[in-house]
């Protein structure tokens, strides 16, 4: 039976068909292109608990940089990839070169450190948190993807696609992100996002968010 081309991976496929070889695995858990676009529950989380001057830190092109700087915060980005910077800055946002562990900022510079699905990708996520205690007066925001979906969701054989990502170094749950981010602010909130799955009768989310304080 033809696979549908128009289909996820359908043209991968019919090109493997076509050359007799095999897909590899590079050609399908990399990374894609940069998204611009928000997760609504994620958008309200930010927006609801930012305060001040935000850094958008792992920014990508800057997505819920252009809702914060539309919603009156002063806000700036940081991204690691200087490709990704140049179309964030094309679509007039304010993002900056920079590594999440060596942050181009003084002590103490913003408010608010938000911290969108990037910290799963950081080989050292300890030292990306330090920094960001450092360049933090208060608050990060946060979210990361939800490993305690594998276990859930293994029960009716599936595996999260966004688990998948090859540049996923980092794998946290609701209880490990409090235990790690408790090591450096005094006050921690974690909340589960995107509920997109029910088994049995217990719900499965997609994301681990949190809003964390110094004092």
């Amino acid at each position: 039976m033809p696979f549908d081309r128009n289909r996820p991976f359908g043209e991968t496929i019919h090109r493997a068909v076509l050359g007799g070889d095999p897909i590899r695995r590079t050609s399908v858990y990399g990374s894609g292109p940069p998204v611009d676009a928000v997760s609504s529950e994620i958008l309200g989380l930010v927006l609801e608990n930012a305060i001040g001057k935000c850094l958008d830190l792992g920014c990508g092109i800057g997505p819920y940089l252009g809702h914060l700087t539309k919603s009156g915060f002063e806000a700036i980005g940081v991204e690691y990839s200087r490709g990704i910077v140049q179309q964030a800055v094309a679509l007039g946002r304010p993002v900056i070169v920079g590594s999440a562990t060596e942050i181009p900022f003084p002590d103490k510079s913003f408010d608010t450190v938000v911290m969108i699905e990037a910290l799963e990708h950081i080989p050292d996520p300890h030292a990306a948190l330090r920094e960001i205690v450092r360049v933090t007066r208060k608050r990060l925001v946060m979210t990361v993807p939800n490993f305690g979906a594998v276990p859930q969701l293994s029960q009716v054989q599936m595996v999260p696609w966004h688990m998948l990502e090859a540049t996923h170094v980092n794998f946290f749950t609701n209880e490990i992100l409090e235990a790690v981010l408790s090591r450096y602010f005094q006050r921690v909130e974690v909340y589960s996002l995107g509920h997109f799955f029910t088994v049995g009768d217990e719900p499965v989310y997609m994301h681990c968010a949190a809003v964390a304080d110094l004092n």
